[in-house]
């Protein structure tokens, strides 16, 4: 769980420079979402498929960031992570 206290300044101070950088306007919206690329397996190597989260700005199309997870890990836990 994120304390919006400690969560509010931190991604301020992240968006700040990526929105004046991109145009990104107070109005885009960011999307962070948690995905398992199932396709990139490794069965020779007894490896998974890859799992990843990422932050997208919508209205530009543009990933601004994306980090491999653990398997079957929590995407909550990932996010401080991705926002550092």
């Amino acid at each position: 769980m994120i304390k919006p206290e400690a969560f509010q300044p931190c991604f301020q101070a992240w968006i700040t420079p990526v929105s004046e950088l991109h145009g990104l306007t107070q109005t885009n919206q960011i999307a962070i979402d948690g995905k398992a690329l199932r396709s990139c397996h490794d069965n020779r190597n007894s490896l998974g498929p890859l799992y990843r989260i990422s932050a997208w700005a919508v209205e530009q199309g543009l990933s601004l960031r994306q980090l491999a997870t653990e398997e079957k890990s929590n995407e909550i836990t990932a996010i401080p992570n991705l926002l550092d």
